[in-house]
């Protein structure tokens, strides 16, 4: 973790993109180790979901951009299990909607792949996986600055769990973000898996509790009986 004296959200997003391009050469390692945490996690989600719940799980995974941890083997993964439903973003003006992943994939905006569109979409998710820059000391994200996933998250019918990824957290012990910014419930980088220490909702110095393998079981209990499918 690198900890950023940010006043503002550009300072911390010039701080994040100048430090991960020095350090491209190390981006297929770090992925490697982000992608084992993240298959560890959904795995352990998926088995307390199956437990409330007779429905599918629906995830929303993103496709990377060039300094985003690439996630795509944990997606391909995924998109297997018959209990889960792989969804992508699909971008719509000034927001994107849920499509499920399928192959082919296209060339989109920013130099996105995005599948092509479909009318197998959803306007609910369990798990929202989401690329982030940094955060703050309110474990809220900071992203590219063009408010999509503020937007997706604020029509959700439900709160889902949402995991912020990215190869190193640059965080500010500074409040930055706005009330509508995405929250993490837990962060995955190339260090490992982090939570929101339970004891500090807010704080002045940033604290993550790091968990352990053998340990992380119970740090997921989040799904509730009778979700909406």
């Amino acid at each position: 973790m690198v900890n950023v004296n940010a006043k503002d959200k550009q300072t911390l997003r010039k701080t994040a993109k100048t430090n991960l391009i020095q350090r491209r050469k190390n981006f297929n390692v770090e992925d490697k180790k982000i992608c084992s945490s993240l298959l560890f996690v959904l795995g352990r989600c998926l088995q307390d979901f199956k437990k409330k719940n007779p429905c599918k799980m629906r995830i929303l995974f993103y496709m990377p951009l060039p300094l985003e941890a690439d996630i795509r083997p944990v997606l391909y993964k995924m998109r297997a299990f018959r209990g889960v439903q792989a969804f992508v973003p699909l971008m719509e003006n000034i927001s994107f909607k849920m499509v499920k992943f399928r192959l082919p994939v296209g060339l989109k905006k920013f130099g996105l792949k995005e599948p092509y569109n479909s009318h197998f979409n959803s306007e609910n998710a369990d798990i929202v996986v989401i690329p982030i820059l940094g955060m703050d000391r309110n474990f809220k994200r900071v992203g590219y600055g063009k408010g999509m996933y503020d937007r997706f998250l604020e029509r959700l019918k439900t709160k889902p769990l949402i995991i912020f990824i990215s190869r190193e957290l640059y965080y500010t012990s500074c409040s930055i973000t706005n009330d509508y910014d995405a929250e993490a419930n837990m962060v995955i980088t190339r260090e490992g898996i982090f939570v929101k220490a339970v004891s500090y909702a807010r704080m002045d110095y940033f604290k993550f509790r790091r968990i352990s393998h053998s340990c992380r079981g119970r740090c997921l209990s989040y799904f509730k009986k009778n979700a909406l499918c």
